[in-house]
């Protein structure tokens, strides 16, 4: 033997063969048929119980023989006789044997025993092929067992892929009693749904001695929005010999619910820009996903920099979309004020989805994180920020300030500054563009600026053009140069006060300037006795030429010049200095104070350097001091309330047709009533005091000599439900020399709740509705029952209802004890639902019939219970 292909032989590459004996003139014996097929017996004699074998001898043998046969030791407790023998005489060509089955009370399966004929010492021979038999005694009629599946499988929940879970359930089979031998189990799911199931039939097989098995379910992947659906499965069938246990042979898989069936709730886009020119902005909520049943989505708005009441109307409520409804509108309202404003956003939320009769519906998670029905869920765009844009000149107007058209400033100052502001609106960055020219003055020589530009940033509202004054040594006069506001960019726009004047005051003179040394702003109290005070003034600069100075008084409180003889300043009250040529030096004013009166109000004088002769300046910064001497006493009086304002009163808001309420409070004051007095006033509340009054602040004068003023209020009278609020009136400050009594300057004022703030309840027809929801024989008709809040929104209100039918039906019997019922509408909220089931079907004469159509129905709301706040 030889290999090719690069193989090799291995040790072992012979083999015998050995050739029994043959050719026996006797012949060769073997059974006729090989395999029998028998049964236990059922009953004595029971022929199905009885295998009988042929042994046949060959053709050309003859002579006598004697065969034995045996069967194998195993089959001695299930088969008799277990051996014997066969005699054949000279010419007989075949004989028979008999082997029966025998009765046991043991299950068992199908058995297979052999049968072996034996030469003995006759010198026959056995044929190597047909010497052997099989007999085969089938199982008992319940060893293949009974299927069934198992209680705990009965009721499956599956679903679609999602997360870990892969979307299969296992459907556990079990056998018994008999678990013998291989048997088929078959079973299908209905109704056949291609789409939902990977397999929707097959075949399980149990092998010999297996009393369990497991059907493996998977559900197909898909985005097809889909509510919960019940299929069956079923054992159809079994291999012949085994039997399906008939209370175990279907059970229930509930598919869960997958994709959102009843919808994923979301604006449109999370951005909205709107203008207040427009006054509203509509906003769309989308359903996506699945469109099943009625669901109730709840908005509310939510302030930012935009406030609410202020810039936007606040607003929250409701959406029903129905089956199928796949977008809502919400319109907002945006006020239209005169304010110059930035973009200022405020919110729309999405603050719950629910759905609107959840009664028959299982919501909870359970393994694997399925929901047998999934409930309305509120997508990633649940907020939408709506951006009401800049309005009415936010970015300001630009102009210089009125004190700073015209300024003088002296040679020696150094540099300027001079002021230009933004006013009305502050936002962005915005600059001013400048230019200036000289009148007098010259660019360069007497002044350093050039064209150039001021930049604002966001929120501020004064920049600074700075100019340098050059000082020289020669004489001057007065010059004088401007600066022009020429342009404004990012927005703004120029006012009307566009060119400031600067005069750079005569310098250098030879002749000097003479100025006080002293504060130009000096306060004394007013004394007990005389008090004696000095100013000290000084010529500096050039002191060339002879000159006089001058002083006189201003006062008190006037500018007219203060007489010798008066009651506040002593002799003297004015005077004069001289300056001789190349003559410098301080000088001095020498002032008594005289002592105050039983009661003195506050007085104001300014000692004035005039030039009586000669050509020396007046310092313009210095040439004049102010002296306040302080009051004595109260002879302006304490200002306070009377005491009958001082008490709490309570007011009602006036309706339109009887016009603002105008509300009195008097105002005293004691003890002095000298001089005109000015009282300010405002009024203070937690509440939103946006048009509730005419004026919140303003001021009222007690006349000199008169010892009160009176302060009105004017209650306006509005469409806008509030509740009761609470106000204080505070005297803020006095001027004219009075003192505000604090204890006795606050009092309170109620102002009843008015215009239904807790609301206005009724129905509107068009927003009742008759629904149908669920599916096949879980169909059921609702009746959606709105009720609306009008006006105000505060608090909680439970509204009672009662449904009455129409004509020749039972109200008891179509809607049960639901007719009468009660709503809850939450704060802030304008509108709550309920749903009322309603019956199909109808008594009459104590028979049930269907009535077709739509019943009619009237609904009166009866009362409303339980304001909470």
């Amino acid at each position: 033997m030889r290999v090719i292909g690069g193989a090799r032989l291995g040790v072992e590459i012979s083999v015998t063969v050995t050739i029994p004996p043959n050719d026996s003139p006797l012949g060769s014996f073997g059974f006729q048929e090989k395999t029998f097929t028998i049964s236990e017996p059922e009953f004595t004699s029971d022929p199905a119980a009885m295998a009988t074998l042929t042994v046949v001898r060959s053709a050309e043998g003859e002579g006598a023989v004697t065969l034995m046969w045996r069967l194998e030791d195993t089959a001695r407790d299930d088969l008799s006789p277990l051996n014997g023998t066969l005699v054949f005489n000279e010419t007989e060509s075949w004989r028979t044997l008999a082997i029966r089955a025998l009765a046991d009370a043991v299950l068992e399966g199908e058995e297979n025993f052999t049968v072996q004929l034996l030469a003995a010492k006759s010198g026959a021979v056995i044929d190597p092929i047909n010497g052997l038999a099989t007999i085969t005694i089938l199982g008992d009629r319940a060893a293949l067992g009974i299927v069934g599946i198992a209680e705990a499988s009965r009721s499956i929940l599956i679903g679609e892929p999602q997360g870990d879970y892969n979307g299969t359930a296992l459907v556990s089979l079990v056998r018994g009693p008999g678990i013998f031998g291989e048997i088929q189990v078959y079973w299908n799911i209905t109704p056949a749904v291609a789409s939902e199931f990977e397999e929707l039939s097959g075949v399980v097989t149990m092998r010999d001695r297996q009393s369990a098995a497991t059907i493996r379910l998977k559900v197909l992947d898909d985005d097809t929005a889909e509510e919960r659906r019940v299929y069956q499965l079923t054992l159809t069938s079994v291999t012949p010999g085994a039997g399906i246990s008939p209370l175990a042979q279907r059970a229930t898989v509930t598919m869960a619910a997958s994709d959102l069936p009843h919808g994923l709730f979301s604006f449109v886009q999370g951005l909205i820009r709107a203008s207040e020119e427009e006054g509203k902005v509509n906003v769309t909520v989308v359903r996506s996903m699945g469109r099943f049943g009625s669901v109730w989505v709840t908005y509310q708005t939510a302030g930012s920099v935009a406030v609410s009441g202020v810039d936007f109307t606040s607003a929250s409520g409701r959406l029903l979309f129905g089956p199928g409804q796949t977008t809502r509108g919400v319109t907002l309202s945006i006020h239209d004020d005169d304010l110059p404003e930035g973009p200022e956003e405020f919110y729309l939320n999405i603050t719950t989805v629910e759905l609107l009769n959840d009664s028959n519906v299982d919501f909870s998670v359970r393994e694997h994180g399925l929901q047998r029905d999934q409930p309305p869920a509120i997508g990633n765009v649940s907020s939408v920020m709506i951006v009401i844009q800049k309005s009415d000149n936010s970015e300001g107007v630009l102009e210089f300030l009125p004190d700073y058209v015209n300024i003088t400033v002296e040679e020696d100052v150094g540099s300027a500054s001079i002021p230009v502001v933004r006013r009305v609106g502050y936002y962005g960055l915005v600059t001013a563009e400048y230019t200036s020219r000289g009148l007098t003055a010259r660019a360069g020589l007497d002044y350093i600026l050039g064209n150039g530009s001021l930049t604002f940033l966001h929120g501020h509202n004064t920049s600074h053009i700075n100019v340098s004054i050059i000082d020289d040594q020669d004489r001057e006069d007065a010059e004088t140069f401007e600066i022009q506001l020429s342009g404004a960019t990012g927005g703004a726009i120029l006012g009307t006060h566009l060119i400031a004047r600067v005069t750079i005051a005569k310098s250098d003179s030879p002749n000097g300037v003479v100025r006080f040394l002293n504060a130009s702003v000096i306060t004394l109290v007013n004394p007990n006795s005389t008090l004696k005070f000095s100013l000290h003034l000084e010529r500096a600069g050039g002191f060339v030429g002879n000159a006089t100075i001058t002083w006189i008084i201003l006062g008190p409180n006037t500018k007219e010049v203060l007489p010798p003889v008066n009651t506040d300043i002593g002799d003297p009250v004015n005077g004069s200095f001289h300056f001789r040529d190349g003559e410098g030096g301080l000088r001095t004013i020498d002032l008594r104070i005289l002592p105050h009166a039983e009661v003195e109000v506050a007085e104001t004088f300014v000692v004035v350097l005039q030039l009586l002769s000669g050509d020396m300046d007046i310092d313009p910064r210095a040439g004049s001091v102010t002296l306040k001497i302080e009051k004595f006493g109260d002879p302006n009086g304490i200002v306070e309330l009377t005491e009958e304002d001082l008490r709490e009163r309570v007011y009602s808001e006036p309706t339109s047709g009887e016009g603002p309420l105008n509300i009195s409070l008097l105002i005293t004051r004691r003890h002095g009533v000298t001089g005109n007095v000015t009282v300010h006033w405002q009024i203070l509340s937690d509440s939103d005091t946006t048009g509730d009054f005419s004026a919140l602040n303003g001021s009222v004068v007690i006349l000199d000599g008169q010892g009160g003023a009176e302060v009105v209020l004017t209650l306006l009278p509005d469409a806008v439900p509030e509740l009761e609020e609470l106000y204080l009136l505070r005297l803020s400050s006095v001027e004219g020399g009075a003192t505000l009594n604090t204890n006795r300057s606050t009092t309170l004022f109620r102002v009843r709740a008015n215009d239904e703030p807790h609301g206005v309840f009724g129905l509107a027809a068009e927003r009742q509705a008759v629904v149908v929801v669920g599916r096949g024989a879980g169909l059921v008709r609702l009746l959606a029952l709105n009720v609306m809040r009008q006006a105000g929104a505060f608090g909680n209100a439970s509204v009672g209802y009662r449904i009455s039918t129409g004509p020749g039906l039972n109200g008891q019997e179509l809607l049960g004890g639901a007719a009468v019922g009660r709503v809850l509408i939450k704060h802030g909220e304008d509108s709550a639902s309920d749903s009322v089931p309603i019956s199909t079907q109808v008594r009459e004469d104590s028979k049930i019939y269907s009535r077709p159509g739509l019943p009619w129905f009237y609904m009166i709301l009866m009362h409303q219970w339980g304001i909470m706040h």
